[in-house]
């Protein structure tokens, strides 16, 4: 097969792997999705961005709120110059509300997307039919939603050079999945989807977590005025014994 090269944000960027749940419906698995994950969950980052953004438009509203009463009072070039100076410091404040926001209303629309496979671990030289599933938190869609995936066969290195952290991956195989809409109206997204794995296929190789041969779905969810972003699935596969 043609080698894939992963674009940047086109891989999963975490190195643990998690095994689904086994329920009734069959073997349930949580997305790892970088753009819906908890605010909480972004730990001291998180923490540290709500910090200085509320320091900012404190500190930004209120310089800017003075100059404009000052400007109102006294009419001056002097006033006129230190409003247009705050303006980009406002507009920043504004700019960081928006995106803080949006992950928040983000969060309370919509739960994590699941996967839902019928068996695991996944065989080589097999096809199966899987479902994702993204229920939102209440209500139903207003708008329609296009779900599309990938089903991607790939190595994922990690390691030091110096003090920094490079990642390299490179592609082995990919498999294109038919794009669908959902129409308005429902509570829930579902979209099915069919694997099939070659015969000769690789197994899945998940340690050491810095060395990685990797069989993921990723998963594509746009629903618009609600959530943009893509659900990560790392699935073992094995060679039958």
């Amino acid at each position: 097969m043609a080698n894939l090269k992963i674009p940047k944000q086109e891989y999963c960027p975490y190195a643990q792997y998690w095994e689904p749940k086994s329920t009734p419906e069959g073997y349930v698995l949580s997305a790892e999705s970088p753009q819906s994950r908890s605010w909480a969950a972004m730990g001291c980052a998180g923490l540290f961005i709500t910090v200085w953004l509320g320091i900012w438009c404190g500190v930004s509203f209120t310089m800017f709120a003075i100059a404009l009463l000052q400007l109102f009072r006294t009419p001056t070039v002097g006033n006129i110059l230190m409003l247009l100076f705050l303006i980009p410091f406002v507009a920043i404040g504004v700019g960081g509300l928006i995106w803080v926001g949006r992950l928040l209303y983000q969060k309370y629309r919509i739960k994590t997307g699941v996967l839902i496979l019928p068996t695991y671990p996944l065989y080589a030289g097999e096809t199966y039919r899987v479902r994702y599933r993204r229920p939102l938190r209440n209500g139903q869609t207003t708008q329609t939603a296009l779900l599309s995936a990938t089903w991607l066969h790939y190595e994922w290195v990690q390691y030091y050079r110096g003090t920094d952290l490079e990642t390299v991956t490179h592609g082995l195989s990919t498999q294109a999945c038919l794009e669908r809409a959902i129409g308005r109206g429902v509570k829930q997204l579902e979209y099915t989807i069919d694997l099939t794995i070659p015969a000769d296929a690789k197994p899945s190789i998940y340690a050491p977590p810095h060395n990685q041969l990797r069989w993921e779905l990723q998963v594509r969810c746009h629903l618009p005025q609600v959530v943009r972003d893509t659900s990560f699935f790392k699935l073992r596969v094995v060679r039958r014994p």
